[in-house]
């Protein structure tokens, strides 16, 4: 997969495609497996991480990269907690806990 005289969009192309065949790697990884530059391959992620492509985590490896799901990045929902709501309710609860 080598492509070192490729364009911008070119080299983010292949570091994109290199990310999703390793699942999850390290520049250092990604550069030696699509053949490109260690520069390029930052630049290129660099670019993808900012558009959301490619998920960046920092591990006991150094940073690592991953694709992000087709779905995109969504915003985090927060969902109140199913429960007893009255105390007759959680006297409810705890005795049919205790009848199973």
């Amino acid at each position: 997969m080598t492509a070192t005289g490729a364009s911008t969009s070119d080299r983010e192309a292949v570091v994109l495609e290199t990310v999703r065949s390793l699942v999850r790697g390290t520049a250092t990884e990604i550069a030696t497996r699509s053949g490109l530059p260690n520069g390029s391959v930052y630049v290129a992620l660099r670019a993808l991480v900012a558009r959301g492509r490619v998920a960046r985590a920092g591990t006991a490896r150094g940073a690592e990269y991953s694709l992000v799901s087709s779905g995109g990045i969504r915003p985090f929902k927060r969902v109140k907690a199913a429960g007893p709501t009255s105390p007759a309710e959680m006297e409810r609860t705890a005795d049919a806990e205790l009848a199973e």
